[in-house]
């Protein structure tokens, strides 16, 4: 799978997207892929659904634990064998609180680390070794393996973006499946489980969790995030197909090849094998630009597919400063939001979106005291919505500072949806009673996709039109009708889409040749620098 993750993405890709492809390989093949992921999380970083080896973050769980568990059983046989059940519950007790406290304040760690996930291959150690109660007789067998079956099933549908994971909700389906297994085997689930379809299923799982994923995000790679149902269904389809003859031409005969083989040839191979990956897939990564060589545009623009860790990204958002994207980071109020006497205190305040443009405002208006209050996901109202960080930020920032400090503009931006638009228009009036002037910034153009992405194929392909067709037309009809909502109110309105497409064709590029955009939606540095000058006098 890994060889020909990286053989689609040589030929499909530019040597900087192929190239981090090669690194997730090394990763993979090296059993810490969900550590590498891990390191790359940021709230930017919109192309989880195009990362073709992402889903392997949850085998390097299970390959460490699958490497650490016999180790942990060896010491605790000997040293305590008549305890080993009561310890193993302690660790799975301990690994789920650990799990349930990152959950709300490190979720990313939550997610992708063993110790915060140890308690759900614990459990099934806990199976393993007998450890569930016994059941009196097959009517209550069944009973608690049906109750199982309820649980998983109910995981599938409450389990959502946005919830506490993996604790407390994977207890759904890790509780659920623990019972299926303990107290399945007599009863009705297993009858229902053992139809010859979902026996097959069952038979082609491991390959068709293999190979869903890097089908799914090649294909979004070249036509778009947004799958229709044709498109699902077709990938379903292959991916099945794949799975099948995955496990028919690779996994089983290597299965009964090393199965019968002694301990340490089959480790021998192993080994050799994870070292072989790990050393070609670092030397793809080494020589991407040897491999495959591109125009030197193509490749100034696919370098910005890691803007978002430049320092100059750094430098016009303030990542951790005066923008907030993690609940971990900490927002510095004396330095974001000190007001000055004697100048025109300007407060830049919303989301990304918001964050995006503060260098540029600072950079034009340097007579101003531009300050800035943004976080990730935070639309700038009075009355805000969303998590603790966000609301708390933006209530006191509108609510307490915008009152007590001498605020003379407040400009109010952030990725809008109809939905924001009755809680802007609250604010608006509200600032506007307090003697604050309003600027509302209107939506900025998106994709779908990463646009460095879409305009380096669209440029390699020769098919500029691509990237119209890969342009989202929501912000549009949402800049139309903002626009005339919120000069109704009597604050101002500046459309960013007016200033991209200003000649009916949406630019591609900023004044120094880059991508106007960073991702999806977000303006590099010169891109809303040239937006800024495009703005009114304040």
């Amino acid at each position: 799978m890994i060889l020909m993750v990286n053989a689609a993405a040589i030929a499909l890709l530019t040597p900087a997207e192929f190239r981090t492809i090669a690194q997730s390989s090394a990763a993979t093949a090296g059993f810490v892929s969900n550590i590498y992921f891990w390191n790359l999380i940021d709230y930017f970083d919109s192309s989880a659904l195009v990362k073709p080896l992402l889903h392997t973050w949850s085998l390097g769980v299970e390959e460490q634990f699958y490497i650490l568990y016999p180790l942990i059983l060896l010491v605790l046989n000997k040293l305590w064998p008549s305890r080993l059940v009561a310890v193993l519950a302690v660790i799975v007790v301990l690994s789920f609180a650990l799990s349930l406290v990152l959950a709300y304040r490190q979720p990313e760690s939550a997610f992708y680390l063993l110790p915060s996930r140890a308690w759900e291959l614990g459990i099934g150690g806990l199976v393993a070794l007998n450890a569930l109660p016994k059941a009196r007789s097959p009517f209550e067998q069944s009973g608690l393996a049906l109750a199982g079956l309820a649980l998983i099933s109910t995981g599938i549908f409450a389990i959502r973006p946005g919830i506490a994971f993996p604790a407390p909700w994977a207890l759904l389906p890790c509780i659920g499946t623990a019972l299926v297994i303990g107290y399945g085997e007599l009863s009705i689930a297993a009858k229902l489980l053992s139809v010859p379809p979902v026996r097959w299923i069952g038979r082609v799982s491991y390959s068709l969790y293999l190979w869903h994923w890097p089908l799914i995000t090649f294909w979004r790679l070249q036509f778009g995030p947004t799958l229709s149902r044709p498109e699902t269904a077709l990938l379903i389809g292959i991916s099945l197909f794949a799975a099948t003859m995955s496990y028919l031409l690779i996994e089983r005969p290597f299965i009964q090849r090393f199965k019968a083989s002694a301990a340490r040839a089959t480790n021998v191979a192993g080994c050799g094998a994870v070292f072989v990956m790990v050393a070609l897939t670092l030397g793809v990564a080494a020589n991407a630009t040897r491999i495959k060589p591109v125009p030197e545009q193509i490749r100034h623009i696919t370098s910005f597919l890691t803007y978002r860790y430049s320092t100059t990204n750094h430098y016009q958002f303030r990542r951790g400063l005066c923008f907030v994207a993690k609940g971990d980071e900490t927002f510095d109020w004396n330095t974001c939001m000190s007001a000055r006497p004697g100048r025109r205190n300007v407060l830049i305040v919303g989301d990304s979106h918001a964050a995006q443009y503060w260098r540029a405002f600072a950079l034009r208006y340097t007579s101003d005291n531009v300050m800035q209050g943004t976080a990730s996901g935070c639309r700038p109202a009075i009355l805000p919505a969303g998590r603790a960080r966000c609301t708390a930020l933006m209530s006191r920032i509108l609510n307490d500072f915008a009152r007590e400090s001498r605020v003379h503009i407040a400009v109010l931006a952030g990725q809008w949806r109809a939905k924001d638009l009755p809680a802007l228009l609250r604010t608006i009036r509200i600032l506007r009673s307090r003697n604050v002037g309003v600027v509302v910034i209107g939506p900025t153009v998106e994709y779908d996709g990463q646009f460095p992405h879409i305009l380096s194929q669209a440029l390699m392909r020769g098919d500029m039109a691509m990237v119209d067709r890969m342009r989202i037309r929501r912000p549009f009809d949402l800049d139309r009708k903002m626009a005339r909502l919120v000069r109704a109110t009597g604050a101002r309105y500046f459309s960013e889409i007016e200033v991209e497409c200003s000649s009916g064709e949406c630019r591609l590029f900023d004044s120094r040749g880059g991508p106007f955009h960073f991702d999806y939606g977000h303006l590099t540095l010169d891109a809303a620098r040239d937006v800024v000058r495009q703005f009114p006098a304040l």
